[in-house]
């Protein structure tokens, strides 16, 4: 609610016919986006205050909202595309080969604790 007033008190006196309707529907759709996305959007230096003349609509605040979206999902399907890639690359081993890896695993665990007992 702090950063729709922010918003809202960023610009004159304007049309909004029931401010206090208008900020709360603003922090419904601001609390749909991560806060560093809602600091730019209503940051008088950096948001919508700084390139509209007038209020904004819930329309144009949401419109800012997704366009600063844009790289952090951009970001979040390279992330995913690239763990994807990891796990094509990675060998499939069929059960006796995995039974083999997790028996080395517990002889190799077994093997460090008796090391470590000794120094």
């Amino acid at each position: 609610m702090k950063r729709a007033k922010v918003l809202f008190g960023s610009f004159r006196r304007g049309e909004a016919n029931d401010p206090e309707i208008f900020v709360a529907s603003l922090a419904a759709v601001l609390g749909e986006y991560p806060v560093g996305v809602i600091e730019f959007v209503t940051d008088p230096r950096t948001g919508l205050a700084r390139t509209l003349s007038f209020i904004p609509t819930i329309k144009e605040v949401s419109d800012a909202c997704d366009e600063q979206m844009k790289p952090l999902r951009r970001q979040s399907a390279e992330k995913a595309r690239r763990a994807d890639s990891v796990k094509e690359q990675l060998p499939v081993l069929d059960p006796e080969a995995q039974a083999r890896v997790r028996d080395g695993l517990v002889e190799l665990a077994s093997f460090l604790k008796k090391m470590g007992s000794k120094i």
